[in-house]
């Protein structure tokens, strides 16, 4: 969180992190990340299979199905950063909204922070 919780004299902001758990939503990312690696192992081993497909291996009337498997692993890879990208985009989604709601809060506080001193100094001038 990039924005400062803010300290009156007699009001302190409430945190944002009680309206948006980031942690969860964190954990839940990095799960995301991590299970899509998988799909790069996937992927990696199809293309290394196709490796195997080759006239002399799998073949019908000479043709091969070894560039269709390689491009299917190269596709299964490539979801990968896909879905990294999708769990970037959340924790960055993630963290603006929480900025914007510290700052909503931070006015509140200070809001109330300033009628208070208000209010004292009135109740000072009539003493």
């Amino acid at each position: 969180m990039a924005v400062e919780i803010y300290q009156g004299v007699h009001v302190t902001a409430e945190s944002a992190t009680n309206y948006i758990d980031v942690g969860a939503i964190s954990t839940g990312c990095e799960q995301l990340m991590q299970a899509a690696e998988q799909y790069s192992s996937v992927g990696s081993n199809l293309s290394g299979a196709a490796a195997g497909l080759s006239e002399d291996t799998l073949s019908v009337n000479g043709a091969t199905m070894q560039a269709s498997v390689e491009e299917c692993g190269s596709q299964i890879s490539s979801i990968n950063g896909k879905i990294s990208n999708y769990a970037s985009s959340i924790m960055d989604a993630t963290l603006r909204a929480l900025d914007k709601k510290q700052l909503e809060l931070n006015q509140k506080a200070e809001a109330e922070d300033k009628a208070i001193i208000a209010e004292l100094e009135a109740q000072q001038a009539q003493n």
